[in-house]
């Protein structure tokens, strides 16, 4: 009878382990998906990526191609807030910019901006050549459908391609 309930807690613990966790913060959202091993989670020891300043490049949008945009940073440890912003320039529909805030820890960040209009979100890491890379999503409010794609920007020391 005890070993019946045990492999009853031993198969509803890995049944719950194979599912995604979905984690959301300030209308952000994060899929997880398990593997069944551990998960590796950010060292809180290890200092947040130093994002600071100007990075700008190219987007690949997947409904409309090749763009270009950036991303402006003003960091305080893992906040991203007052001064932090985006530009996007999406093929063949305009541009979207405003301010955004989110955070960031040893491997990655987060960012957005939520209001009535137009939501968008970005997440990304420093690749290792060194590289901003990650995923940007726009909700349908922006330009009358939902938007995603990716971002692969270099760090810009003049901040020339930040306004």
């Amino acid at each position: 009878m005890a070993s019946g309930a045990a492999g009853l807690i031993l198969s509803a613990f890995v049944a719950a382990s194979s599912t995604a966790a979905i984690a959301q913060d300030d209308g952000s959202w994060n899929l997880s998906p398990s593997t069944g091993e551990a998960s590796t989670q950010p060292d809180s020891k290890k200092p947040p990526l130093d994002l600071n300043g100007c990075w700008s490049g190219t987007i690949d949008d997947t409904k409309n191609g090749a763009g270009t945009g950036f991303l402006f940073f003003v960091q305080d440890g893992t906040k991203l807030g007052v001064g932090t912003g985006a530009e996007l320039d999406i093929p063949s529909l305009g541009s979207a910019s405003g301010p955004l805030k989110g955070k960031a820890n040893s491997q990655d960040f987060e960012l957005g901006f939520h209001g009535k209009g137009c939501n968008i979100s970005f997440h990304g890491t420093i690749s290792n050549s060194g590289d901003l890379t990650g995923m940007y999503h726009l909700s349908k409010k922006c330009f009358g459908q939902v938007l995603k794609g990716t971002f692969d920007y270099t760090f810009d020391v003049t901040s020339a391609s930040c306004p």
